[in-house]
């Protein structure tokens, strides 16, 4: 287990946050506009960056606010952080302001308020369907003649995919977060508490069986740590099973266990159900017998993500596992090592029976589609400003300065690739200081594509800085893009036939963790399947399986 997560390294944040962005062949030198097409803009500490004075958005030139809602329970936005550098320059420099609207733990109800009052925010970030929905009802604005005038954004998504997100309608009704074009784009897996593994004699962690037995271990010396915790409970799983799942055979995808997601087994041209198959079973009998031993958080599905994230900063667990907890596992790792070097947690490969290759497991599937959307509604003063303001974070230029900093701060010059060479006075920061700065973060700031810029910029970095975590997480996923969007829409038959399934996975799920012994399992999840069955769980496999079909021919694969 000799793998650590990046300290000192920017890359880490870029892993840990967001990597920001536009096509790869767009940045392949290094060189500077001219002069005489921009202006620059100084900011604190002897660092500047460039203003376009002949952006039709007038981003920096005239103010922009908006207002923004994550339709999500668990996204609460961050106040604006004036010791931030990167969001000290957006407000200050590009005249950008952001008001954060918190949906307070109950997203739905909240959007569902604000419709019905038709006092819409004006940017809301949600799922594509439910985009599709709001637009359909004339709550959105169409986003295709945005996309021809303002060049970045579409030659980063690129037209063959902007035509897969029109809605039946023939609009785009929202700009995607999270698009990857073909770069692998990982964020789930297992990571270690270091200090933990190493005084425990540092022993091999490759199977389930090594698993159990060091958790054990845990139990045994740390009474007061979590041996295995998982992020917050939901969409009908405990993300643990969905994790072990994939380490039982080559070829299952991880977050296909989500019964907001696939919810099913691929299997030749058709979806099979999940709880029928054999590995998915086996992986649940694991982690039922986990909770029971009491080497699994006992409030698995109590504990909220802000829980679970103190935990870790206090290095109260010593293995974390999820979909999506990068960013808490990356922030934890560099508080602890920043009070102490031989503290954190560092990314492993993944866990699996024995017999299977760790290195051929995928995790978690990505889509080059993105994730969500960020969508204007038609209550938006300035739409098509705030368009703009995307797609000019969209350039390789400003999106360097959004994930990095201002030029001149903590890094001067770029590789060939466009990728910033940090500077002496970024590597002499320590971890703690580097979170401090959140040189990546800003409330709704554009999510753009990935490029491994990371990886050009590593050859410049120093061995106890280099990112080696991008070596696991981003080897552990596959492109499963034509899986997504294949849930039905809301107010179709096969819509409440969904909801149904979420909540009976839900009960299942939650029944299962709690069973006896293996047999309980199995009788639990066969009774699950039962009442998937009564619900019309074999139609929503077969529309799901037609969508997925659909998405093969579109995107010829």
């Amino acid at each position: 287990m000799k793998i650590k997560v990046t300290a000192n390294a920017l890359a880490a944040i870029l892993a840990a946050g967001l990597l920001l962005t536009a096509c790869s062949s767009n940045s392949g030198n290094s060189s500077e506009p001219s002069p005489s097409t921009k202006t620059t803009a100084a900011t604190e500490g002897g660092a500047s960056s460039e203003v376009p004075s002949d952006n039709p958005g007038k981003i920096g030139i005239e103010p922009l606010k908006y207002s923004w809602f994550p339709n999500y329970d668990w996204w609460n936005p961050e106040p604006y952080d004036p010791n931030s550098p990167t969001q000290r320059y957006i407000k200050e420099q590009l005249m950008i302001e952001v008001q954060g609207i918190s949906p307070n733990g109950n997203a739905k109800q909240k959007l569902s308020t604000m419709i019905a009052s038709t006092n819409l925010p004006d940017v809301i970030t949600l799922e594509r369907s439910d985009a599709n929905k709001m637009g359909k009802e004339g709550a959105l604005v169409p986003l295709n003649a945005y996309y021809d005038k303002y060049p970045n954004l579409k030659k980063a998504i690129g037209e063959d995919t902007l035509n897969l997100l029109k809605a039946p309608d023939g609009n785009i009704y929202g700009i995607p977060s999270w698009y990857t074009g073909d770069i692998k784009a990982g964020n789930s897996g297992w990571w270690i508490n270091r200090k933990i593994y190493k005084e425990l004699g540092s022993p091999k962690l490759v199977t389930f069986d090594d698993l159990y037995n060091y958790l054990n271990m845990v139990k045994a010396k740390y009474p007061d740590v979590t041996p295995v915790a998982t992020q917050q409970f939901n969409e009908g799983l405990t993300a643990i099973t969905g994790l072990v799942w994939a380490g039982m055979k080559e070829g299952i995808v991880g977050d296909f266990a989500r019964a907001v997601h696939v919810f099913a087994v691929p299997e030749g041209n058709e979806l099979k159900p999940l709880y029928a198959n054999p590995d998915y079973i086996e992986a649940q009998k694991y982690v039922s017998k986990l909770f029971r031993e009491r080497l699994l958080s006992q409030d698995t599905l109590t504990q909220k993500q802000d829980q679970i994230k103190e935990k870790l900063k206090t290095g109260k667990i010593a293995v974390y596992t999820g979909f999506g907890v990068v960013n808490d596992a990356s922030e934890a790792d560099r508080l602890l090592r920043g009070k102490n070097p031989n503290d954190g947690y560092d990314i492993v490969w993944p866990f699996v029976k024995p017999g299977v290759d760790q290195r051929k497991i995928v995790v978690i599937g990505y889509n080059k589609l993105g994730w969500n959307y960020n969508s204007i509604t038609k209550s938006a003063k300035e739409p098509e400003r705030i368009f703009a303001w995307y797609d000019y974070a969209t350039s390789p230029e400003n999106s360097r300065t959004l994930i990095y900093g201002p030029q001149g701060l903590y890094w001067d010059k770029t590789t060939e690739d466009g990728a910033p060479i940090p500077n002496d006075k970024f590597l002499a920061l320590k971890p703690d200081e580097l979170q401090k700065l959140k040189l990546d973060a800003h409330p709704n700031k554009p999510m753009p594509i990935y490029v491994p810029w990371d990886r050009e910029r590593a050859k410049y970095l120093s061995a106890d800085q280099q990112d080696i975590y991008g070596d696991v997480v981003n080897n552990t996923v596959a492109d499963t893009s034509v899986f997504f969007d294949i849930n039905p829409p809301v107010d179709a038959p096969e819509g409440l036939i969904q909801q149904n399934v979420v909540d009976i996975a839900t009960k299942t799920t939650s029944k299962a963790l709690f069973a006896k012994d293996d047999q309980d399992v199995e009788a639990i999840l066969s009774q699950g399947l039962d009442d998937l069955n009564k619900a019309g769980y074999d139609k929503l496999l077969k529309y799901k399986t037609e969508k997925w079909q659909e998405h093969v021919k579109q995107l010829g694969k």
